[in-house]
């Protein structure tokens, strides 16, 4: 999964599911980028299809 800028990422995450996000060393547009477990990431997906409804998920199958 490609990274996801922190302040999107963090919005929709408890804190247990921050403790397991990893962080990277790549950058987009200056921010920390993150590489979440499988389960925040299924949570990540949701949220962020929420969020922007007009993304399409190329998770989805």
């Amino acid at each position: 999964m490609v990274g996801l800028p922190e302040k999107s990422v963090k919005k929709h995450l408890t804190s247990l599911e921050k403790a397991r996000l990893v962080k990277t060393s790549e950058y987009l547009e200056g921010g920390k980028l993150y590489q979440p477990t499988e389960v925040a990431e299924d949570k990540l997906i949701d949220a962020l299809m929420r969020e922007d409804h007009r993304t399409c998920n190329p998770f989805s199958q």
